[in-house]
């Protein structure tokens, strides 16, 4: 919409801006600094994993969008990556698309993929694999200044909150003391203050706390 009416009912548009709109699960959207709208989604139906779209004008129609489907994602093992749950997406510092998500057909890994250009176009191979192999329940990306991915996750069977860092995606416990275990979390929100810092938002038994990483 534009800002004059994202507040009123001529704010909302109709895609759709998928082929399979119906078995659309998981969407995500994200925008560039040079107005590049980015967006992705499970695509349950088909089973082919990930769809991608881009849109550089006229976004409140379909035909302004760019659409992929299937991005041919794999998981470390070099197995295909068939679901795309808890689909988080954010850009780097290029606008270029970074995506997480958990592959609940290989037990819920983690995987992220990424894309230096043309990331509509059919011939363009992303770049993926597993970087945990923990079962997720929530997943947050993000970007730092310099375009490194972090990521905020939830382990499905014990509900702690680790952070994983573009520096080997390591696993930290991020101050796990003062959040406890959100073992009611839906969600969860990951932001970049500083550099080398984190904050993530949590649910924890119906109440919203925070972890803090860093300074």
């Amino acid at each position: 919409c534009a800002a004059a009416d994202c507040a009123t009912a001529n704010g909302t548009r109709v895609g759709p801006l998928f082929s399979n709109a119906t078995s659309a699960r998981w969407p995500t959207l994200a925008s560039t600094s040079a107005g590049l709208q980015l967006a992705a989604t499970e695509d349950f139906a088909s089973n082919t994993q990930i769809d991608y779209a881009e849109c550089a004008s006229g976004c409140a129609s379909a035909g302004g969008w760019t659409f992929r489907q299937g991005l041919g994602l794999m998981t470390a093992s070099g197995g295909a990556a068939t679901y795309g749950r808890f689909l988080t997406l954010a850009p780097n510092a290029s606008g270029r698309p970074r995506l997480g998500f958990s592959d609940t057909a290989a037990t819920g890994v983690i995987v992220t993929a990424s894309c230096d250009g043309a990331c509509a176009a059919a011939a363009t191979t992303w770049t993926s694999g597993q970087i945990w192999s923990e079962n997720a329940s929530a997943l947050a990306l993000a970007t730092d200044a310099s375009g490194a991915p972090w990521m905020a996750a939830r382990d499905a069977y014990s509900g702690a909150v680790y952070l994983l860092t573009a520096t080997g995606w390591g696993r930290y416990t991020s101050q796990a003391s003062q959040v406890g275990t959100p073992v009611d979390a839906g969600g969860l929100s990951l932001l970049l203050p500083a550099a080398g810092s984190a904050r993530v938002l949590a649910g924890d038994g119906g109440a919203l706390k925070t972890i803090r990483y860093g300074q």
